[in-house]
């Protein structure tokens, strides 16, 4: 669940964001533009130590 003024993520981002920050490497289809650029952000996010990561 979100905290206040956090975003919530679905299940499969969640899962992604910890592939990334595990160093790993994702390759998606049949993503939406929006939805991959959300990734991203969040990816860049915890990258630079502002995500909260699960």
């Amino acid at each position: 669940m979100a905290g206040a003024g956090e975003r919530a993520q679905a299940p499969e981002q969640a899962t992604v964001l910890r592939i990334l920050a595990e160093g790993g490497e994702v390759v998606t289809g049949d993503v939406s533009e929006a939805g991959l650029q959300d990734t991203y952000a969040y990816a860049k996010a915890g990258a630079e130590g502002g995500a909260d990561e699960r």
